[in-house]
């Protein structure tokens, strides 16, 4: 890593794809745990800004917050960028003005991004850190982590402080068995609310916040190979 021209802190976000999850070897880390959440209801936010600057300000400046580690489908990368490809070639950043040559190009970037791995072994990692001036000074090894569990993307606190809402009330249900859906068609949605409380369920939640991280990444790429030409 450079340090020469930057701030007294540089933020750097850093995603990699590989066989399982990786962390940093020469660096601290640190991660966020659900449990450590706690919801300010006056506020209307939660303390995960605090925490988060409290892993860097331990470490003055050199940890890395580990904020992702999933398995994924190189599929989930794959798509957004072959159907941009198809249907809307000149945005893309690859091949010519007029297209031509993108699909190859795109194949080409693919097989670099993640190449050979299995199918069943792509994860996908990011990190964060806001490094001082003097921890850019060392270059960046990773390795395998030991722990090779998943590092969920999305929390819901538990713990919460201030005055909460009051639960809406709505009206008695009918006869109808089936779940009330207030936000709209219920196969759009998939937002279904408890018989009548204020408590909400998604299913699937898992699946789409995994489809979301590769789809940024897939467009950063995107975004990359467009400035690059």
């Amino acid at each position: 890593m450079v340090a020469a021209g930057t701030g007294a802190v540089t933020p750097i976000t850093l995603w990699v794809l590989g066989e399982g999850r990786y962390e940093p070897a020469n660096f601290p880390s640190f991660e966020i745990r659900q449990e450590e959440l706690v919801w300010n209801w006056d506020e209307q936010r939660s303390n995960y800004a605090e925490l988060k600057q409290t892993g860097f300000d331990a470490t003055d400046g050199a940890a890395w917050l580990i904020e992702a580690g999933e398995q994924t489908s190189g599929y989930n990368i794959q798509y957004p960028l072959a159907d941009l490809v198809q249907y809307n070639v000149t945005e893309s950043g690859y091949g010519d003005a007029n297209g031509l040559g993108a699909q190859e190009e795109l194949s080409a970037d693919l097989e670099k991004l993640y190449g050979s791995i299995p199918e069943g072994s792509l994860w996908i990692n990011r990190y964060h850190a806001e490094l001082s001036r003097q921890a850019l000074g060392d270059d960046l090894d990773l390795q395998a982590a030991a722990d090779q569990s998943s590092v969920a993307r999305y929390f819901e606190a538990t713990q919460t402080v201030g005055t909460a809402p009051e639960c809406p009330s709505f009206p008695p249900c009918d006869d109808d068995p089936r779940p009330i859906d207030y936000f709209g068609d219920n196969e759009s949605t998939d937002l279904w609310g408890g018989g009548g409380s204020c408590a909400m369920e998604r299913r699937g939640g898992a699946q789409a916040a995994l489809g979301g991280l590769a789809v940024i990444a897939a467009l950063g790429l995107a975004r990359r190979r467009r400035r690059a030409s």
